[in-house]
C-alpha cells in the first residue's frame, strides 16, 4: 500500500492532467470517481468567455498592482534620501558648531592669557581715563556739598 503522501502527489498530477485536458475541451475520465468527466466550454477567465472583461480587469488590477508597487519603492528611495540628507546636513551643522565653540574657546584663552603690546597700552589708558573721572566726580561731589 501506497503512503498518503504519495497518493496525495498522485491525486495533485492526476488534476493536473484533468485540467490540461479540461483545456483543450476533451471528454476526461477522472480515475479516483470513474465518472466520465465533461469540462464546461464557456470559462469565466476566458477572454471569449460570457465575461470578457474578467481576464481585463484581472490584468488591469494587476497593472495597478505594479505601479503601486513602483511608486511606493520610489517614494520609499525619496524619503530615505531625504532622512539621510537631513542627517548629513544636522551632522555637519553640529561639526561646524563644535569648530566655532573650538575657536571661540580657542580666542577667548588667548585673550586671558596673552595681550598684544598695543592691548595692553589701550586698557592702561582706558584705566587711567576713569581713574581721572572718577577723582573729577569726587571733587564735583565735595564742591556741591560745600555750596
Amino acid at each position: 500500500m501506497l503512503s498518503t503522501a504519495t497518493t496525495f502527489r498522485y491525486k495533485v498530477i492526476e488534476r493536473r492532467k484533468v485540467k490540461l485536458e479540461a483545456k483543450q475541451n476533451l471528454p476526461v475520465m477522472v480515475p479516483w470517481t470513474s465518472v466520465p468527466f465533461f469540462p464546461v466550454t464557456t470559462c469565466f477567465r476566458s477572454p471569449g468567455g460570457r465575461s470578457g472583461g474578467y481576464q481585463r480587469r484581472r490584468m488591469r488590477r494587476r497593472q495597478a498592482r505594479q505601479i503601486n508597487a513602483e511608486r511606493l519603492k520610489r517614494w520609499r528611495m525619496n524619503r530615505v534620501q531625504q532622512i539621510n540628507a537631513c542627517k548629513l546636513v544636522k551632522a555637519l551643522r553640529r561639526v561646524r558648531q563644535r569648530s566655532n565653540e573650538a575657536a571661540r574657546r580657542e580666542r577667548y584663552a588667548r585673550r586671558q592669557i596673552e595681550c598684544s603690546p598695543h592691548q595692553n597700552s589701550v586698557r592702561i589708558m582706558i584705566s587711567k581715563q576713569s581713574e581721572k573721572e572718577k577723582r573729577q566726580r569726587g571733587r564735583d561731589k565735595e564742591l556741591s556739598l560745600l555750596l
